[in-house]
């Protein structure tokens, strides 16, 4: 795939420059320096400008092995630029190009719009043996643009194509391991690329077989196109990170599933889904375990490379209150699986269950942070510091392993504070007499008691089961589902019709086709005219015949649309329109005038070939 820069810039440029010759302005003395100031505003900006709408061109073989006998198709794709000519294709011995025509396609991404053109050449082979089609010439904006050279091989006629799966060229997984040699539990990416040409409905790859687990229930995606061979591949990269659970030659491969979508000739508008299973090749893994000698104490199983960092706070505390610890282990592992380490050297506090909570620090979740929180009471006033913690680990880059520890934190612990609560009696001055009998106690506050009066009433609304909106919005999911089962009706009749299906498709691309000719006349292109009179033809001609459209010449006039009750005008006139479409691709000659008088002819010559009955 090869890129040229945009020539708009420059052609504006100089549709300025001609403009000031033919027409100069009087400029006063005062106004040269601002007129010099916008010719450099202007000439920087134009100077930008290309950087940001650079053309793409590039080819590919839909197959790069045939047999004698049979053709291969060149589709080459022209995205940002429209050239001003067809692409040129140098001659091959034993080799002969035709062209079979040509497409465009407007896609918005995002707000971005872009728009591509593809040409089409089909390729027919007069001998055996492997050629090699040089680059192809494509003028864009005056510039010639070469695309990368392709191969073919042409095999003798009653040979078979060594290819084992006929599937294999239209999709294929490809894993990408860095190393593989690992010791358990260490980490490392894995990458799978899935190289498609056309499909939909694509699954997520999965891991075939055990052994291994992976930084990421879905892996993360991105979507480029390459070229792989002699065609042009849409690429979905996967990636995440892996850690082998088992030691030995472990073997790791991926499967996905997808539906492919494979197009029969050149310009094929009906495309065969087949759903399809695909599967990478496997790697082997050589996992060692870790090893037996001199591991510490302190080791929990955790692989990598690490830091340790505590905190603590406050440091000034009374016995029974909380002391808030923090302890952060940083680095490169399988993060999700690390442990704090054993809290056991904290005899003199109580200490409560940690909480945890990971930061990954790159998309693979393969580096970042795991911090714990400990909250710790001191249990007596003797306490004085609060003791390191020692964590250890497996380095696989070092085949070592390795202790690290945290700083004494020194505490104040103060004596506890705190008592029972005395309760408080609240005496009532009152003017009663030392004889007299004391007061009642007062009525109990946790008791309500029973009202004797029902206070105010107001009127309850009727249940929701009985107001007629609620009654009626529960129609709208039965209608909901019988729109849904008539438009699931209809669609399995145009699948089970499938000439009603192509019926329907003919007629939109018949109609956005006499769109596309009303325009190519407009602008006096008389071989993109032609070239699109010639595939409606043959689409709608194709279509009442139930015939490929690619297969569809002249000579199929008087042989097959003559029983179908076609009359002798409509053959004359069918006739015309070959034959005037054959000779603007030999000898392309007419003008707008010519071009805008036959749009008439070909819309009723459409129209009556739509009005046979089908074959």
């Amino acid at each position: 795939m090869n890129a040229a820069p945009s020539t708009a810039g420059r052609d504006a440029l100089l549709r300025v420059r001609d403009s000031f010759r033919n027409h100069p302005l009087p400029l006063p003395r005062y106004s040269l320096p601002l007129a010099f100031l916008a010719a450099l505003l202007l000439l920087l900006a134009l100077a930008l400008a290309p950087a940001a709408s650079a053309a793409t061109v590039s080819a590919a073989l839909d197959t790069d092995t045939i047999r004698l006998g049979e053709a291969a198709t060149i589709s080459v794709t022209c995205n940002g630029g429209r050239p001003r000519s067809l692409p040129r294709l140098t001659a091959v011995p034993g080799l002969q190009f035709g062209y079979a025509g040509e497409s465009s396609q407007f896609t918005i991404v995002n707000g971005q719009a872009s728009q591509s053109f593809t040409y089409s050449f089909q390729v027919q082979p007069q001998k055996e043996g492997r050629f090699i089609i040089p680059p192809i010439q494509v003028d864009i904006g005056g510039q010639n643009v070469p695309t990368g050279p392709l191969t073919l091989t042409v095999l003798a006629a009653n040979s078979r194509a060594p290819e084992a799966n006929p599937l294999a060229k239209y999709a294929f997984l490809r894993l990408v391991v860095p190393k593989t040699n690992v010791f358990v539990g260490e980490v490392f990416p894995v990458e799978i690329k899935l190289f498609v040409q056309s499909a939909q409905n694509l699954q997520i790859p999965q891991v075939i077989g055990d052994g291994f687990r992976f930084t990421l229930l879905r892996p993360t995606s991105a979507q480029t196109r390459e070229q792989h061979g002699n065609a042009i591949y849409n690429v979905v990269t996967f990636r995440t990170g892996a850690i082998a659970s088992r030691t030995g030659i472990v073997p790791l491969a991926f499967e996905t599933e997808l539906t492919l979508i494979l197009y029969q000739g050149a310009g094929g508008i009906f495309g065969e889904r087949r759903p399809v299973k695909i599967s990478s090749d496997s790697i082997s893994l050589h996992v060692a375990p870790l090893p037996a000698t001199n591991v510490p104490a302190s080791f929990n199983g955790a692989v990598g490379s690490f830091n340790l960092t505590m905190q603590a706070s406050p440091t000034t505390l009374a016995v029974g209150d909380p002391l808030t610890i923090r302890v952060q282990i940083a680095g490169r592992g399988e993060l999700d699986a690390l442990q704090l380490p054993p809290t056991t050297v904290w005899r003199e506090f109580k200490t409560y269950p940690p909480t945890s909570k990971v930061e990954p620090a790159d998309p693979l979740s393969m580096t970042g942070v795991k911090n714990f929180e400990i909250v710790a009471l001191p249990e007596n006033a003797e306490v004085k510091e609060l003791a390191p913690l020692e964590f250890s680990f497996f380095d696989p880059e070092q085949r070592a392993y390795r202790t690290l520890y945290t700083s004494k934190f020194p505490l104040t612990v103060r004596p506890g504070t705190v008592s029972a609560q005395q309760p408080t009696i609240v005496s009532v001055a009152t003017n009663r007499s030392a004889d007299a009998p004391p007061p009642p106690p007062p009525p109990a506050q946790d008791i309500v008691h029973i009202k004797t009066r029902p206070g105010t009433l107001a009127l309850a609304r009727p249940p929701l089961v009985e107001q007629p909106l609620f009654l009626a919005l529960q129609s709208v999911p039965l209608l909901a589902w019988l729109t849904l089962l008539i438009r699931r009706r209809h669609a399995e009749s145009l699948a089970n019709n499938p000439r009603r299906q192509r019926a329907l498709q003919t007629d939109a691309l018949i109609k956005s086709g006499l769109r596309e000719a009303r325009v190519l006349a407009e602008q006096n292109q008389t071989q993109k005219f032609f070239a699109t009179v010639f595939r409606l033809l043959q689409e709608q001609i194709g279509e009442r015949l139930d015939q490929p459209g690619t297969a569809i010449t002249e000579e199929v006039i008087e042989t097959r649309l003559r029983p179908l009750g076609a009359s002798d005008e409509l053959l004359k006139t069918l006739h015309e329109l070959f034959r005037a479409c054959n000779q603007a691709r030999y000898a392309p000659q007419g003008t707008r005038e010519t071009m805008a008088a036959l749009l008439p002819r070909i819309e009723t010559a459409l129209a009556a070939l739509k009005q046979l009955r089908p074959a």
